[in-house]
């Protein structure tokens, strides 16, 4: 047996790429646009909303036959547990306070809208949210949107 030395950098760029290459999960970072419509907080009129980008993380699955491939599969997206976000609203008629909030996102509520002939494989570039308020004037998601593209 014979034994080789390697430097620290070398083994972790080693580990790098046979983590890279044996894994389904690819990651994107996207815009996310925050719609309030009607929505208010603490019972006033929303002015505006902090602008915000999240990582998305998916998994690629690729059903194939001895004759090739049948499908590819985009899956499992998700990103952030919580929306943080930064709400300035009205306090009077003249005057705007800003206030962080935190509200929870549920992946399995998002919506998926199919593009296919792109030639590619992934998610878009936006991610769309909805806010609502719920039965105690909280600020909740009512809707998450995400364009896929299929082959």
């Amino acid at each position: 047996m014979k034994k080789i030395l390697i430097t620290e950098n070398q083994l972790n760029m080693i580990k790098k790429q046979l983590n890279e290459g044996s894994s389904d999960r690819y990651s994107r970072e996207v815009e996310v646009n925050i719609y309030v419509g009607n929505s208010t907080y603490k019972g006033k009129e929303i002015n505006d909303v902090s602008r915000y980008d999240m990582t998305i993380s998916y998994g690629i699955d690729i059903e194939a036959r001895e004759w090739g491939i049948k499908d590819i599969m985009l899956y499992g997206i998700k990103g952030d547990d919580t929306l943080e976000i930064e709400v300035e609203y009205y306090v009077d008629e003249n005057n705007t306070d800003t206030e962080t909030v935190t509200i929870p996102i549920d992946w399995d509520t998002l919506e998926t809208e199919s593009n296919t002939g792109e030639g590619v494989v992934t998610i878009g570039d936006t991610l769309d949210i909805d806010l609502t308020n719920d039965g105690n004037g909280n600020l909740i998601i009512r809707k998450m949107s995400l364009p896929v593209y299929r082959l």
